[in-house]
């Protein structure tokens, strides 16, 4: 639904990988983004404050996204 959201507003297109580029299997296997829907971000922040739980937030910076560990 939200992928057809995107291509119906034509927020961004497909095109071809350069040659030489990122190669699946050698340079990477799957491909994901940690996003959550801000209703859920609410849902479970009212659900924390009912049963009194503490909350921590912390950021993680991903040093895999600049190259070679």
């Amino acid at each position: 639904m939200e992928i057809s959201a995107l291509e119906d507003n034509d927020t961004w297109s497909m095109v071809q990988l350069s040659e030489g580029k990122k190669v699946e299997g050698i340079d990477y296997n799957d491909t994901f983004a940690p996003v959550a829907k801000m209703v859920t971000v609410r849902a479970f922040l009212v659900v924390a404050a009912i049963k009194n739980w503490e909350l921590h937030q912390m950021d993680v910076h991903m040093p895999s996204y600049m190259g070679s560990i």
